[in-house]
């Protein structure tokens, strides 16, 4: 039973830690998308990791994770999506998101 709480079926980040930070990381975020600054209340908010490359017991940290929408997370995780949609403001946050990430898997692979 302590396994299932501790570590889902969906993988090692999507552990016990993580849904505890991810609605302390929603609160900080004022229930607001960091990228477009849209409300969350009436969808399923996703928490994006800023750098899912840190050792486990760093991952899944409140600061390490930004409340985004769907379509924000799927905008930041594709660096070929077309994010001419969103206002210049957001597209800069979309961008800065991407190459964190990049800088992140660039970091772990060297």
């Amino acid at each position: 039973m302590g396994e299932i709480i501790l570590q889902s079926k969906w993988g090692k980040h999507f552990n016990f830690e993580f849904y505890m930070n991810r609605a302390y990381a929603l609160n900080r975020d004022n229930l607001k998308c960091r990228v477009c600054g849209g409300w969350l209340i009436s969808c399923t908010p996703y928490a994006h990791r800023i750098n899912p490359n840190l050792p486990q017991n760093m991952v899944n940290k409140v600061n390490n994770l930004a409340s985004v929408h769907e379509n924000c997370l799927e905008a930041i995780n594709n660096p070929n999506a077309d994010i001419t949609k969103y206002d210049a403001k957001a597209r800069k946050k979309i961008e800065d998101f991407r190459k964190r990430l990049a800088y992140s898997y660039a970091k772990t692979t060297v």
